[in-house]
This record gives structure tokens, C-alpha cells and sequence, in this order.
């Protein structure tokens, strides 16, 4: 007789587990989704030879430093700002 209630009362706190676990597997993907978006929100600005007072060209001028890993030569951007090579910004 006891062991009939162990039995119930184990199948129970295993199922609560899966559902916990499974609780948690969903926010763990969404967060995932939020972050991964905000992301590339984040290493877009970083990247923006604009944001850090450059603009693209094919060359750098004389007082002009050269940046590199920034979106200058942006593939796939309508924006004719990135059309450059390189971000020059005053030296």
C-alpha cells in the first residue's frame, strides 16, 4: 500500500520537472531572440564610421586617419554614405 503513494508522488515530482524544465527552455529561447536582436543593434552603431565623425572614401585624405572595422563598403546598402572603402575621421 505504501508503495502505490511513493510511485504516485514520484511521477508527480517528475512531471513537475519536465514542466519546469520545459518552462524554462522557453525562456531561454525567447531571451535568446530578444539579445540576438539587440545585438546587431549594438555592433551596427559601433561599426558606423558616421557615429565616430568619419565619412567613406575610396582614399584618405592628407590630416585623415583611417579606421578600420566599420560598415564602410556595406554590402547590400542603398545609403550612398557607405559606398567608400574606408572610414577617414580628422586626425
Amino acid at each position: 500500500m505504501f508503495k502505490n503513494k511513493r510511485n504516485k508522488r514520484g511521477a508527480e515530482l517528475s512531471l513537475n520537472v519536465i514542466i519546469v524544465a520545459a518552462i524554462a527552455l522557453i525562456v531561454l529561447v525567447i531571451l535568446v531572440l530578444i539579445f540576438t536582436g539587440r545585438i546587431a543593434i549594438f555592433r551596427f552603431g559601433v561599426e558606423d564610421c558616421y557615429a565616430k565623425g568619419g565619412k567613406c572614401a575610396t582614399t584618405c585624405g592628407e590630416n585623415e586617419a583611417r579606421l578600420t572595422g566599420t560598415n564602410c563598403k556595406a554590402t547590400g546598402s542603398t545609403d550612398t554614405r557607405y559606398t567608400g572603402d574606408y572610414c577617414c575621421i580628422p586626425a
